[in-house]
């Protein structure tokens, strides 16, 4: 085992030490604040990678079985990943090995310590630099933490080398050009302590722009929290603009007597409310940190970023994490899958991030034409500029990078459809079709609601230096379905988590989590791909009906047979809810269960197809019945369910929806005939309570209103009355994570979220249930 210490790395071991810890071992020879830390080179990882001989691996004749993997059928590639890395931990470190290891790891003296992943690359063409693609693939292979221990060791180790390996990994390292069997991983070894606060400066040609928070920095990383903000200015050195982020939650160290899974040594905790008022960093700090950056660039070279952590006992010494060398020139298929440098762009237009991510590509302007004018000739993974959203996009949805509409809010089907097809989007853009033009270069940030374009100096540069059409851009995002790793859910929470989902080729992304069920199928979305031939018109007409009943049970079985034995809850069409912004207070008349009284063609379909699919042994399918406003209303829809016997099936559950104010005065009426369950749907409820629109951005009239969480608790606490579930799946949840303690608290037995926030929210309800055993125990002490 070669081992290297940063403080001894010498300028021809570069290859073999990776460049994160040759520039991290530059700046600790010159005497700047680096942890002390050592590196288990590269050249030992293709050693233990030899070593491997079990003859049905991939790993077994590596690297010339790279060479021939093929990455376009990602089951295939997911199998390969798998079992590539099932390898490397079933392998054992040689016993020489490890006692190196542990042996320098003692001289960290610490109990902790934080693996990192330090690439390079062995490219033939010398004028393609390292550091500047190392930069570009900057947190492919996230960190761990171990105890410095051997079993610890041992295994975090192998774990680091596994993440080589992984599906997102092949695809990416090939999709850019590059064999996996040119990366050098070494993997670099630090101590790791409590920390006061933590954050990253992001330097710029003409100001700093910090970000910080209290305790690691691992809540940024996750997306957790919105750090502290300062900007400033370099030549003055003066703090141009600073903004309080909200910093709920922080991490840090478990006590070494914590009984603890090897996953998992973070303690999450709640930051008491006086602290979370207060900036995570002071002046000083501030100063000392920009005289940092402006001494490294004077005396190493320019830098893009530095990764910094505050630790407990340093008497608020800054410690550098990581710094990011200035890129330099890269090779043309990588240039066109990076982020375009921010002197490039130009901000245009700003709206209301409506799902996350950032995507550059060509924009296509559609005008305000009417829906059966859209051409079916529309090129594909394109930014999508329109008016807005309704049910004849779904085909142009799917092949869309990213989504720009004028009109629509958060809670719109159109933002709920992206965020599900994990495109990012942005709405409420004004006047967007006017401002941009078909064939415009676009940066868009779906988190920050910001639309970008090339400047036209640089486009015309462009196309001066190269006849080539530039692809767009490989979105790993979207080419790669992001499946969260199983790891990130070991702690056993007793709350369920549930997933709101529609769309069927959503399912294999979702399905293997383990989360407890679906929480709500929204139908008249799942439906989508059912109108693409037929309007609902012609579906109900006699001639076509059998059909559609046919294609609706083949729809909820995908389902249903994904998740088995966990339960789904499907929710019945609510008329008028299309995919459109204009469905306001007015249209209020045309809700829900009043639609199913004047006409129930639709909903007994809906039944018929339920009864269908539990028939075939699916019975985790329930049903959801949707703004329901009366007991007149429920009882219309149980006569309709037990005129075809579903009521008499094992286990059948009939829920609503908890949208309508009446519910909380009437829900012991319910229950007494015949209601299950509840789920609350704050997106409605909230504009019925407080008179805004679901669109609508009104400060303090939101989901945290006293109204709002006065109905939520009646709500909750009937139900626990009655020993009947009650969820909640509303958009709120995710919007406002700070209500999931109250939730909690109160007794919520289910949260259904979107599939991007299952990790946020699994962590949320994890510490509110933390937070309240450890304040029962106090009691119990007192």
């Amino acid at each position: 085992m070669e081992i290297y210490w940063l403080n001894n790395i010498k300028k021809d071991q570069h290859f073999v030490v990776g460049e994160k810890a040759f520039g991290l071992s530059q700046l600790q020879q010159l005497d700047y604040p680096v942890i002390s830390g050592f590196v288990i080179s590269a050249i030992t990882f293709k050693n233990f990678l030899e070593s491997i001989n079990n003859t049905d691996s991939f790993l077994a004749d590596f690297p010339l079985s790279s060479i021939y993997l093929k990455i376009d059928n990602y089951k295939a590639l997911q199998n390969v990943a798998q079992k590539s890395r099932q390898d490397i931990l079933n392998k054992s470190l040689p016993n020489e090995w490890l006692s190196k290891l542990v042996s320098e790891a003692n001289k960290l003296e610490s109990p902790y310590l934080i693996l990192r992943a330090s690439i390079s690359i062995s490219i033939s063409n010398t004028s393609i630099s390292n550091t500047s693609i190392s930069n570009t693939f900057y947190g492919l292979i996230p960190a761990e933490i171990s105890l410095n221990n051997p079993l610890g060791l041992d295994i975090t180790l192998k774990k680091m080398w596994g993440k080589l390996f992984s599906a997102h990994n092949l695809f990416y390292w090939q999709k850019m050009g590059i064999g996996i069997e040119n990366l050098n991983l070494a993997i670099l070894v630090q101590p790791i302590k409590e920390a006061k606060s933590s954050g990253i400066v992001l330097v710029k040609n003409n100001h700093f722009k910090i970000k910080s928070t209290w305790g690691l920095g691992h809540s940024i990383i996750r997306g957790e929290v919105k750090p502290d903000l300062f900007q400033i200015e370099r030549q003055t050195r003066e703090i141009k603009f600073k903004e309080l982020g909200n910093k709920i939650i922080a991490y840090n160290l478990l006590p070494l007597d914590s009984q603890t899974l090897l996953d998992n040594y973070l303690e999450s905790y709640l930051v008491k409310e006086e602290q979370q008022q207060q900036y995570s960093l002071d002046e000083i700090t501030i100063e000392k940190l920009v005289k940092l950056i402006e001494n490294i660039e004077l005396n190493w070279q320019k830098i893009t970023s530095l990764e910094w952590t505050i630790f407990e006992d340093k008497n608020d010494e800054i410690s550098i994490i990581q710094c990011q060398p200035s890129l330099g020139k890269l090779p043309n298929k990588i240039l066109n899958s990076m982020a375009i440098p921010e002197s490039e762009l130009k901000l245009i237009l700003r709206g209301n991030g409506a799902s996350p991510g950032e995507i550059q590509g060509k924009a296509i302007v559609i005008p305000n034409l009417p829906s059966q004018s859209l051409s079916t000739s529309i090129p594909s993974q394109r930014i999508l500029v329109i008016n807005h959203i309704n049910s004849d996009y779904l085909d142009i949805l799917r092949e869309s990078k990213g989504i720009i509409t004028e009109i629509g809010g958060l809670t719109s089907h159109g933002a709920i459809l992206a965020r599900e097809l994990g495109i990012p989007a942005i709405v409420n853009a004004k006047n967007a079709t006017k401002i941009i033009k078909t064939g415009d270069d676009l940066l868009i940030s779906g988190d920050q609601g910001k639309i970008y374009i090339l400047n036209q100096i640089n486009q015309t540069h462009k196309e001066k230096t190269s006849n080539l059409e530039i692809n767009p851009e490989i979105n790993i995002n979207q080419q790669l379905p992001k499946t969260p790793e199983l790891s990130i859910y070991n702690y056993p929470i007793a709350t369920k988590l549930f997933v709101n989902l529609s769309q069927t080729n959503s399912i294999n992304t979702i399905a293997n989590l383990p989360i407890d069920g679906i929480g709500l199928i929204r139908s008249e979305l799942m439906m989508l791909e059912l109108l693409k031939s037929h309007s609902l018109k012609d579906w109900l007409k006699e001639s076509q009906k059998e059909l559609f009943a046919q294609k609706i049970t083949r729809l909820i079985s995908k389902f249903a047979a994904a998740f088995f034995p966990r339960p789904i809850y499907y929710r019945s069409r609510d008329p008028n809810i299309e995919l459109s912004p204009f469905n306001t207070t007015h249209s209020f008349s045309q809700r829900g269960i009043l639609n199913y009284l004047r006409d129930s063609t639709l909903f007994d379909l809906e039944l018929e197809a339920l009864a269908k699919v539990r028939a075939q042994g699916l019975n985790n399918v329930h049903l959801i019945l949707p703004f329901v406003r009366s007991l007149e209303e429920f009882t219309f829809c149980q006569e309709r369910i037990k005129k075809i016997d579903l009521n008499k099936q094992d286990s059948f559950e009939i829920w609503i929806m908890a949208e309508v104010p009446s519910i909380s005065f009437l829900l012991p009426q319910y229950i007494d005939a015949g209601v299950r369950g509840i789920s609350i749907g704050t997106n409605d409820i909230t504009q019925l309570l407080l008179g805004v629109s679901r669109d609508q951005t009104i400060d303090k009239l939101n989901a945290c209103h006293p109204a709002i969480l006065d109905f939520m608790e009646k709500l909750i606490t009937q139900t626990q009355t009655a020993s009947i579930p009650c969820s909640i799946c509303g958009q709120a949840v995710a919007e406002y994570p700070e209500l999931i303690e109250k939730l909690v608290q109160w007794g919520i037995s289910s949260i259904s979220v979107e599939s991007q926030c299952l990790h946020k929210t699994y962590w949320a309800i994890a510490r509110a249930e933390q937070k309240l055993l450890l304040n029962f125990a106090r009691l119990q002490m007192k």
